[in-house]
């Protein structure tokens, strides 16, 4: 298994970047790296997700939502051929921080047995992570 992670602290409660993380159709408004997602809000349903990952091409795939815990998580998970080979449970974890503040966790976990020649350790994609997690700060905090 491989993790990739970016957290950070966001000036609002974890109600207002929920609403914020789970507005799909805004996206494209203010978010750097999750370009688009359409599709249900709803464990089982199957989303399509496009990403801009810095310094590589646009790419769009279609997980499934396995976590949606109003206020709290966002998870969905994806597979290259098949989950044996190569799949990814990407996260958003929302955890308060005293009464007014909330700390993002953005991650994706990498299983497989690909993963050592698909998913070499890089500072790209936690940049797009990183991106996105300034971005929604910037959006909360307004």
């Amino acid at each position: 298994m491989r993790e990739i992670f970016s957290e950070i602290e966001i000036k609002a409660k974890p109600a207002k970047v929920w609403e914020i993380l789970v507005d799909f159709a805004s996206y494209p408004e203010w978010n750097p790296f999750v370009r688009k997602i359409e599709g249900e809000l709803a464990v089982g349903s199957t989303l399509e997700v496009t990403i801009q990952v810095p310094n590589r091409d646009i790419m769009t795939f279609n997980p499934v939502v396995v976590k949606a815990n109003p206020n709290e998580e966002f998870r969905w998970k994806s597979k290259m051929w098949a989950r044996f080979l190569f799949a990814g449970e990407h996260y958003f974890i929302l955890e308060p921080v005293g009464e007014e503040s909330t700390k993002l966790i953005q991650g994706e976990k990498f299983t497989g047995i690909l993963v050592p020649f698909l998913a070499k350790p890089s500072n790209e994609a936690p940049l797009g992570f990183i991106e996105f997690n300034r971005a929604i700060k910037e959006r909360s905090e307004k």
